[in-house]
């Protein structure tokens, strides 16, 4: 029997081994084209012989061409960076010493001067404890490292942000726990590193503000959170603040909400200040509407009746008896000295509002205070045949303006007579305890309904009634009234009953102390 293999089972076992060689050629060329990617090349050093073989991807790596370049220890070492040199030498000898494989990273100089990162695997090779060889790896890392700096300059950046930044910033776990606070964060609250994490999220929120669960439903539904909260310090002060909240994974699939806050107490009370101010800014708009309208208004009738009976006077002149001139003159300059009063009210109010009114208070008698106020009113008095009486229990001294305080009389004294029947009485009197006078002006007059009463001394709800003899008035006065006696410290009200009469009663000091306490 013959034992030789046929050809078909030659040219059969031929195929097989040529397709092995094939496959290992195939895998090693791909393993050439993964190193040459990786820029991963091979080295074998014989240390007794000081042969040193380089796979052509070492040459690449290291700038040289093959051929011109003479591999050897020498030239090797005289490819790295002179900086790295003493270290990298000193690495390999330990690896040497002790036998073990080692990881060593440092730089090279190419031709072209350009300078690269390499890490070298060595292995060493030992019979008997003695080395005989070291094979290793080369890999250009420069890329990688690039990546590292550039990361780490990234992040060094990113720290600056974050401790230098005005707002708070925390890192914080789905249950609240914080994690990290900036430096700012501290300065804000009050708290320490390690307080933080004890207290957690919960413990600087101001459980009284309600918009926290709205803002925790609002970041968990859009995964971020914008808008205004009220935090909590560690002294127990709540402050606003201008919150940004996201959610989101990081690279271990950890669920991490990042949480900004701005504390803007101080933009707050700017914006409180402006709000008053703008209020100011409308108070004085609707000041100034009122005041056209008392110019418009309540000027027309009194120079209409001051026009209308000198009119009168002019064409009648030789034909009145002195009786009615007197009459008609009289009403004439009634009506004028009237006008002349509502004019002194209206430049007193809008000097008052401007800040433009002097305020110089000073002792005064009250009792020629008094009739000095009367004197003025004497004659609206008369034509009601009102009688005016000052009672005096005892000599009374002031610390007023004097102009202020003959502007709070003549108004309080003109409103009485105005609504007071003709035949009635006003009647003033002062009262004087430890601290202040108490002065009175009453009346037997109308009285005041209390639906009026109530809004009497409001600046936004000016109330104009007319007298028992049909004069008219502008409701002014009255707002004067209270200015003017608060800016001298004290207080003005009134006491009043339909058909039985009014009294108003306001306070001054009695010195320069009490007055200058308020």
């Amino acid at each position: 029997m013959n034992d030789e293999p046929t050809y078909a089972e030659l040219e059969n076992e031929n195929i097989f081994l040529r397709k092995k060689i094939d496959n290992q050629n195939l895998i090693d060329e791909k393993l050439r084209e993964v190193k040459k990617l990786a820029m991963i090349g091979h080295w074998d050093w014989d240390y007794e012989t000081g042969i040193l073989i380089w796979s052509d991807e070492i040459f690449d790596i290291f700038g040289v061409i093959k051929g011109e370049f003479e591999v050897s220890a020498e030239n090797f070492e005289n490819t790295i960076h002179p900086e790295d040199k003493v270290s990298f030498l000193s690495e390999r000898e330990k690896a040497l010493n002790a036998g073990k494989n080692v990881n060593i990273t440092h730089r090279i100089i190419k031709p072209n001067g350009e300078i690269r990162f390499v890490v070298e695997n060595v292995s060493i090779i030992r019979i008997n404890d003695v080395p005989i060889r070291l094979i290793g790896t080369v890999q250009d890392i420069t890329e990688r490292k690039r990546t590292e700096q550039k990361l780490k300059e990234s992040e060094e950046k990113l720290r600056l942000i974050f401790e230098n930044t005005s707002e708070a910033i925390f890192f914080t776990e789905p249950d609240g726990k914080i994690n990290f606070v900036n430096n700012e964060a501290i300065k804000i609250f009050g708290y320490t590193n390690e307080e933080f994490q004890l207290i957690g999220r919960n413990g600087i929120i101001d459980k009284n503000d309600k918009r926290f669960e709205l803002a925790l439903e609002e970041r968990k539904r859009n995964g971020i959170f914008k808008g205004e909260l009220n935090y909590k310090r560690k002294d127990g002060s709540i402050f606003p603040s201008e919150t940004t909240s996201n959610i989101y994974a990081n690279g271990k699939g950890d669920i991490i909400s990042s949480i900004i806050i701005k504390d803007i107490s101080e933009r707050k009370h700017v914006e409180r200040i402006i709000q008053l101010q703008n209020q100011e800014l409308t108070k004085l708009n609707s000041d100034k509407d009122r005041f056209m309208s008392i110019l418009a208004h309540d000027l027309r009738s009194p120079f209409s009746s001051i026009l209308g009976f000198s009119d009168l006077l002019i064409k009648n002149i030789s034909t009145y008896d002195i009786d009615k001139i007197e009459k008609q003159v009289k009403v004439i300059n009634n009506v004028a000295q009237n006008t002349f009063n509502l004019l002194e009210d209206i430049l007193l109010w809008t000097r008052s509002q401007s800040g433009n009114l002097p305020f110089e208070p000073s002792e005064l008698d009250f009792k020629i205070c008094c009739y000095e106020a009367i004197e003025i009113l004497k004659i609206n008095a008369n034509n009601k045949n009102i009688t005016i009486n000052y009672v005096e229990t005892e000599k009374n001294v002031v610390y007023a303006d004097i102009n202020l305080l003959n502007t709070i009389l003549r108004n309080l004294i003109s409103n009485a007579i105005k609504f007071t029947n003709i035949g009635g009485n006003v009647n003033i009197y002062a009262k004087q305890n430890s601290a202040s006078i108490i002065i009175t002006v009453s009346d037997n007059g109308i009285g005041i309904s209390p639906k009026i009463l109530a809004k009497l001394f409001d600046a936004t709800q000016i109330v104009t009634t007319m007298g028992t003899d049909n004069e008219k008035g502008t409701g002014l006065g009255i707002l004067l009234c209270k200015e003017f006696v608060e800016k001298h410290g004290g207080k003005i009200w009134v006491e009043s009953e339909v058909g039985k009469g009014s009294e108003f009663k306001f306070t001054l000091p009695l010195n320069t102390e009490v007055s200058g306490a308020v």
